[in-house]
């Protein structure tokens, strides 16, 4: 079947290809993952004065005193890492780190 898919956008139609739509996909997916860690990390958020700031791509980005760095990145990585219903056996890893600024991030 030659049929070819297009979506519109504010300058005009895009065609839309097989590479593209798998990227989408994935990056939709990615998304829901990281929504479902940012909702599992929130009951933590007071214990260590800790506020979510941004994403960017794949990444949580929190702010929270220097002394609780270490302590509260331990406590996100399971939240990062942790299984999710609708994407069952598909196995999830995550860095995490700290530091001053984000920049300078220690990962481990």
């Amino acid at each position: 079947n030659n049929q070819e898919w297009w979506y519109k956008l504010r300058g005009g139609k895009r065609k839309l290809y097989g590479a593209k739509l798998t990227e989408n996909i994935v990056q939709t997916l990615a998304r829901l993952v990281m929504t479902a860690a940012i909702l599992a990390m929130s009951p933590h958020l007071a214990r260590f004065d800790a506020h979510f700031v941004l994403t960017v791509h794949d990444e949580l980005i929190y702010e929270c005193a220097a002394e609780h760095g270490a302590e509260s990145a331990e406590v996100l990585r399971p939240c990062m890492e942790r299984d999710v219903p609708w994407l069952p056996g598909v196995p999830i890893k995550a860095e995490v780190g700290f530091g001053p600024c984000y920049g300078t991030l220690r990962k481990s």
